[in-house]
C-alpha cells in the first residue's frame, strides 16, 4: 500500500491530529473526544509519499488493519469508529496487562 500527501491529509484532517515540532518520526497526535493526547502518529519525513515500511509503521500507530486504513483514506471509516477500534486494540494488548 502507498499513501499519497493527499492521503495524509485526508487522515490528519480526518482524525483531527495535532501536529508537535520534532525531527522524530512522529510528528503528531490524535487527541480523544476531551482533546488530550490519545494516539502517536509515525511519519516518515522526507518523501511527498509514503510506502513500504513508512506505511506499515503509520498504519500501525493508527491501530487500523490495511483495509481499515483504506477506508479511513476513502472516507468510509468514520473518525468515531477508528478512535472506537484503536481503543479495543489497546484493551486488548497483553502490554496493557504489565508484560513487556
Amino acid at each position: 500500500m502507498e499513501l499519497s500527501s493527499k492521503d495524509l491529509r485526508t487522515i490528519f484532517t480526518k482524525l483531527k491530529v495535532v501536529p508537535t515540532e520534532s525531527t522524530h518520526h512522529v510528528t503528531g497526535f490524535v487527541p480523544d473526544d476531551e482533546g488530550n493526547p490519545f494516539l502517536p502518529v509515525y511519519r516518515s519525513h522526507g518523501s511527498k509519499k509514503l510506502a513500504g515500511r513508512a506505511v506499515h509503521q503509520f498504519r500501525k500507530s493508527l491501530y487500523l488493519s490495511v483495509p481499515e486504513l483504506a477506508s479511513l483514506v476513502r472516507c468510509t471509516l468514520s473518525r468515531e469508529a477508528a478512535l472506537a477500534i484503536a481503543q479495543a486494540r489497546i484493551a486488548d494488548s497483553p502490554a496493557r496487562d504489565g508484560d513487556p
